[in-house]
């Protein structure tokens, strides 16, 4: 599923995900703009994934051992036992639902009356995992975890903004996109993510407040 691949790159075994943000979203920004983050919903996912052996085993780092060490008890959470008895195969994109989760709203969640995980999982299944998640996210403290490595995030955004200017790539997604507005440019590293790059489509399906919006992971 939704393994239509536009761009990756490779920082510390990371691959990236292209969030090209228009200007009437509250980033406000002027033409070719860009800023680099991790995005907390899709790193939270993609936790609880490795947590249930239902993701690729991300390449070995102290990011990684950092990750282990602090939901180490977590294993046992329900939204980990729930995702983990899955009957159907569980892709490796599903992390992507983490959009639907806006953690610096206090976690509010928002559950799409369509999307097409709801096709192959059923709506139901997926919207009482994305409530699980929510609750393992507390329980976890994931926000700790998060704001801690928020300065090593900033650190491999300044690399990977410095490799995306000498290569002009903003402006080539601005001519690939051809949108009026002015775009801003959003590139959201996936860190623990080893497996691939993959496109993330019709994001307003996830979430209202990213009908503007174009990714790529």
């Amino acid at each position: 599923m939704h393994k239509q691949a536009f761009l990756w790159t490779k920082q510390s075994t990371m691959r990236i995900q292209i969030c090209c943000f228009l200007s009437s979203l509250s980033l406000i920004a002027s033409a070719q703009t860009f800023e680099v983050g991790v995005h907390p919903g899709q790193e939270l996912l993609t936790i609880i994934q490795i947590l249930a052996d239902q993701y690729p085993e991300p390449n070995e780092s102290t990011y990684q051992k950092d990750m282990r060490a602090h939901f180490a008890n977590m294993s046992d959470h329900p939204a980990v036992r729930y995702i983990a008895a899955f009957q159907n195969t569980l892709y490796t994109d599903f992390p992507e639902m983490g959009w639907c989760i806006e953690t610096e709203n206090d976690y509010a969640l928002f559950l799409p009356d369509s999307n097409s995980w709801y096709e192959l999982y059923g709506k139901d299944t997926v919207q009482q995992y994305l409530r699980l998640a929510v609750d393992f996210a507390k329980a976890s403290d994931f926000k700790a975890f998060y704001n801690a490595h928020e300065p090593d995030y900033a650190s491999w955004g300044i690399d990977l903004s410095q490799k995306i200017d000498s290569l002009d790539l903003v402006s080539k997604l601005d001519q690939f996109h051809r949108i009026e507005a002015e775009p801003h440019f959003y590139i959201a590293m996936d860190p623990l993510n080893s497996w691939g790059a993959h496109a993330i489509p019709h994001l307003e399906e996830l979430n209202p407040n990213l009908r503007l919006v174009k990714a790529y992971s």
